[in-house]
């Protein structure tokens, strides 16, 4: 389709490709996912569908590898995040609490996967890692204070204080790959 019809015999000219198969492929591609994701959200768990959609990228990142032209790989897994992430972005977001909750590991760096594949897509994720962070910070000082409501030792203050640290750099480098703004969320928190 097309090869050889450019005026440099060695590159080829794609645009008979693009315009009647690529293009309609695409649009074809992104009405599917669009009722695929939304039909498997109604009777699944947000989990269970993270793990489809990260299937299905990766499915599609093959398809192309397999059977299209190199130059469609960008643009379809662009729309496909789209439909798979974008549009699903909020419900993905609020299942970040109770994963962080029940430190769900595997699943926070599948959130971490998806969410950062799309701009802006950790921005509230990142917020609301620094609030429960913060809230954890406190949890530990709180259960140090005294019962007189005097002030804490200072070693035990800070050792309760880096045990949170300690943990949720933990998560960080696992969950978040390192993420250099997480890091930073979490060098903001601060209990006092």
């Amino acid at each position: 389709m097309g090869q050889g019809e450019s005026s440099a015999p060695d590159k080829a000219n794609l645009e008979v490709y693009r315009t009647k198969f690529q293009d309609p492929f695409l649009a074809a591609t992104a009405q599917y996912y669009h009722t695929e994701s939304a039909n498997f959200l109604a009777t699944q768990s947000v989990v269970d569908y993270m793990i489809r959609a990260e299937a299905r990228l990766d499915e599609e990142s093959r398809r192309v590898d397999l059977f299209l032209h190199s130059s469609t790989k960008k643009p379809l897994l662009q729309r496909c995040e789209g439909v798979l992430i974008k549009e699903h972005k909020e419900v993905l977001e609020g299942e970040f609490q109770g994963l962080i909750d029940a430190d769900r590991q595997v699943d926070l760096k599948r959130l971490y996967n998806l969410l950062s594949k799309i701009t802006p897509g950790l921005d509230v994720v990142k917020q609301k890692f620094e609030a429960h962070v913060r809230k954890a910070g406190l949890a530990s000082v709180e259960k140090i204070a005294p019962a007189d409501g005097g002030v804490p030792d200072g070693k035990v203050y800070v050792d309760a204080l880096l045990d949170v640290h300690k943990t949720y750099h933990a998560l960080v480098m696992n969950a978040f790959r390192g993420d250099a703004e997480f890091v930073k969320c979490l060098d903001n928190v601060s209990p006092c």
